[in-house]
């Protein structure tokens, strides 16, 4: 592998449209002896985690045709790709001129398996060597079986509600601050992960040390302030209605208040300004 190699790659990948690296400022890409230099027309602070994306991958020369579109996988790894079916299966071999330690599994076939219901029930027929990811009601009856190696690893995995921060109602600070406050995480990690303590009231729980900031002020669950923070955003608990939304043809009008939200199926009455 060399920079001017590796420079080429991520030259190819930021051609590609729907890619994260097309959507970095990126002006230039070289290679400056061993070292590859990329050029931004602004600061781009997650460009680390752009340029670790597997979209991004960095194959030999040899892996590109005239057009530069992939026609082989030629890496640098102790494994050879026999065959690919995207995208859920590969299956490999190990690489005789490996130069590192040679792998003790001399083949390897991987197949995606999405749901983990999937995975828990080809690691009980034998189907499956190797599985990741449990759901705690499968990875339970596992354990139950005894029949089964499992290996617990706490994966520095977080789940996030997005919502749209340009839209005319969770544009406003308040509503998204009311949403994230009436979230119980304690209870929802509970519920979902079997596992209180992966409640995380920042990007990641304080069961993961490594990654937690103790001098953060953790997200709290407070369904009163949330309550106080929606009608503040709409005016008050006599706010006028905010929205309105279509049942058949008959349109409801529905405003925040401090008990939730109220709602009529008839037109509201008419208002002098």
């Amino acid at each position: 592998m060399t920079a001017a190699a590796v420079a080429d790659a991520l030259k190819t990948a930021r051609t590609m449209a729907g890619t994260p690296l097309a959507t970095v400022p990126v002006t230039a890409i070289s290679a400056e002896g061993s070292n590859v230099r990329v050029d931004l027309a602004k600061p781009f602070a997650p460009l680390a985690a752009v340029l670790a994306h597997t979209s991004t991958q960095i194959l030999a020369p040899s892996s590109y045709g005239p057009d530069r579109t992939v026609t082989t996988v030629v890496g640098s790894g102790p494994y050879r790709v026999e065959r690919l079916e995207q995208p859920a299966t590969i299956e490999l071999t190990a690489f005789e001129q490996w130069q590192g330690t040679k792998p003790a599994i001399t083949e390897v076939k991987y197949q995606a398996a999405g749901r983990s219901e999937s995975r828990a029930l080809m690691a009980e027929s034998g189907q499956a060597d190797v599985t990741f990811g449990m759901d705690p009601t499968s990875l339970r009856r596992l354990k139950q079986g005894g029949k089964l190696t499992i290996a617990d690893v706490t994966l520095p995995r977080t789940i996030l509600l997005k919502v749209n921060a340009g839209h005319a109602i969770l544009g406003d600070v308040r509503v998204r601050r009311a949403l994230s406050m009436a979230l119980d995480r304690d209870s929802m990690a509970t519920a979902l992960l079997r596992d209180p303590e992966m409640a995380a009231t920042q990007l990641f729980p304080p069961s993961l040390p490594e990654w937690h900031q103790d001098a953060i002020t953790p997200l709290a669950h407070d369904p009163s302030g949330a309550r106080e923070l929606l009608a503040e955003a709409a005016g008050g608990p006599a706010a006028t209605p905010s929205w309105s939304r279509t049942a058949g043809n008959s349109p409801s009008h529905c405003a925040p208040s401090r008990t939730g939200r109220n709602c009529r199926s008839s037109p509201p009455p008419s208002r002098r300004s």
